[in-house]
């Protein structure tokens, strides 16, 4: 379905207008607002928006998706409304915005994957903001935007043109840890591990030798999911343990060029010890079947994972709320030698927040990204705009930065403030937090997370570690998808999984070099021969 939509993009665009800007006559004349970034439509304008809704998504009483405090707030401070086309679960988001691709029919401001900006981009369906984000973005905003070098608004700009605004959050934060049950290991009377031996060895510690006591044998040694390159539950820190990496684009000594990380050798080392802890049941038997390892973790089956720093949120909090002498603890990924492991990230932009080329006023989008950034970094910033009354504001607004430090930025802060008490160096998010942790030394077992996150030793303290020592290693490609990406690697890394999962299961270990023979075969060597083209140009 995503081959045939996309197939016709650009074909469809040369052949029908764009509809749905859903503005009534008078709407749709050029209502200019002020040159000045604050400047408020007068009369207001009306922008129609598709809307990917995400799980738990929950309202103060009477207020609703289209009626809260950044709806409100758009519209008293700068005259724009917005009318929703429509609302879909974000899982079911991409496939409907591919049929709306498909039709034609697009609002003002909608959300786009990679694939769907290059696509939309080429097809020329897409408002050029490259005059109107000079005119209008603010100061603060465009410094957010900037916080990851320019990367991401290098790979929203086409051909000179900047088509879109980019989601730049912290790639930082999706650095791997370990994380394990440190009362397990004084249980059983072990050390932390500090290689990735030590690992391997909790795990099978914690499948036999009864961490929890109870005198059953119902403990699983290491959690992994059926998504093996996956957040949390996934393979990727123990892969890159052994200095392999997952589909990600690495250095090759050898050429001077990029080469893709799931075809390297180390990757067969680390599937062949997999296997081993697979036959020895160290993993769980049942692990392709598992969407993720929640709900393991918070039945006490399960004493150690690979994830991230956000883990304390879900599924660790619900785990102390279980049980409160769960300590759960944070550790560096493990090396296979001497060599430091370092967890692989992506800067690349997950998402783009564009404009529908007919719409009469790009410049609206540049000022919903002011707002979003002036409430949550501002002088007028206020904690409200991401939960208010306990509900998940920030999940009520689409077109948003969080810039590449937000997370880390607020760990140190708050460090600075335990020691100085001088908590008015905090923005709101941050004091909410800095508040939170407060109230966990205060005995409220509830805000355990954030201590955990944010606080003097919490999982950004690790990330902090990583960032200060260079140990992270970003994807070295850092562009739009190409055409052969586009078509085929969705097959090529779904080859990938389904090998992976096959040998960890038993396959031949040999059926790696197959694998490899095979992603280049049907399409990888092309594709590598266009990653290396752009990494030539971009030197």
């Amino acid at each position: 379905m995503k081959k045939v939509v996309l197939s016709v993009v650009a074909l469809l665009f040369l052949v029908v207008s764009v509809a749905c800007s859903g503005q009534s006559a008078a709407e749709t004349e050029n209502t200019k607002g002020s040159d000045e970034p604050t400047g408020k439509y007068d009369p207001p304008i009306t922008l129609t928006m598709a809307f990917p809704e995400t799980n738990n998504t929950t309202f103060p009483e009477g207020d609703s998706l289209d009626n809260n405090i950044w709806s409100r707030t758009l519209e008293e401070e700068y005259g724009i409304k917005i009318d929703h086309s429509w609302v879909t679960h974000s899982s079911e988001y991409v496939e409907k915005l591919n049929i709306s691709i498909a039709s034609g029919e697009l609002p003002d401001v909608f959300e786009v994957t990679p694939t769907q900006f290059r696509e939309l981009a080429e097809a020329g369906a897409l408002a050029d903001l490259s005059e109107v984000y000079e005119e209008h973005i603010t100061p603060l905003a465009d410094q957010k935007l900037n916080e990851d070098g320019g990367v991401g608004l290098e790979m929203a700009t086409v051909d000179g043109k900047l088509m879109g605004l980019p989601y730049v959050t912290a790639a930082m934060d999706g650095a791997t840890m370990i994380w394990i049950r440190k009362d397990w290991l004084e249980t059983l009377g072990l050390e932390e591990p500090k290689s990735m031996e030590d690992v391997i060895s909790i795990a099978y510690a914690f499948k036999n030798d009864d961490p929890d006591q109870n005198g059953k044998d119902d403990t699983i040694g290491l959690g992994v999911t059926g998504s093996i390159f996956a957040g949390a539950g996934g393979l990727k820190g123990y892969f890159n343990g052994f200095h392999a990496n997952t589909d990600v684009w690495i250095e090759d000594s050898s050429s001077s060029g990029l080469v893709n990380g799931l075809i390297q050798p180390e990757m067969k080392d680390a599937l062949a010890r997999m296997q081993e802890m697979y036959r020895d049941g160290v993993i769980d038997q049942e692990f392709t079947t598992k969407t993720g390892i929640g709900e393991d973790v918070i039945a006490g089956k399960i004493g150690m994972f690979f994830g991230t720093m956000s883990q304390p949120l879900n599924p660790l909090q619900q785990t102390m709320d279980k049980d409160p002498n769960a300590d759960w603890q944070f550790y560096q990924i493990q090396s296979v030698d001497g060599e430091v492991a370092r967890p692989e990230i992506s800067p690349n932009p997950p998402v783009y927040f564009v404009m529908n080329k007919d719409s009469k006023n790009p410049a609206a989008m540049i000022k919903m990204m002011n707002l979003w950034v002036e409430k949550n970094y501002g002088e007028t910033a206020d904690y409200a705009y991401q939960y208010d009354q306990g509900h998940s504001s920030h999940k009520y607004y689409m077109v948003r930065t969080y810039g590449a430090r937000k997370n880390l930025d607020a760990h140190l802060k708050i460090k600075e403030v335990t020691e100085t008490g001088n908590v008015d160096e905090l923005n709101p998010e941050e004091k909410g937090y800095y508040d939170d942790i407060e109230k966990y030394k205060n005995g409220d077992q509830a805000s355990w997370r954030y201590h955990k996150i944010f606080g003097t030793e919490g999982s950004m303290s690790l990330v902090n570690k990583y960032v200060t020592e260079d140990l992270l290693y970003p994807d070295q490609y850092q562009g739009l998808p190409t055409e052969l990406m586009v078509q085929k690697g969705g097959i090529l890394n779904s080859l990938a999984v389904e090998t992976f999962t096959k040998i960890i299961m038993g396959d031949p270990i040999d059926n790696f070099d197959k694998f490899v023979d095979e992603w280049k075969t049907l399409g990888g060597d092309e594709i590598t021969e266009e990653v290396n083209e752009w990494y030539e140009n971009s030197k």
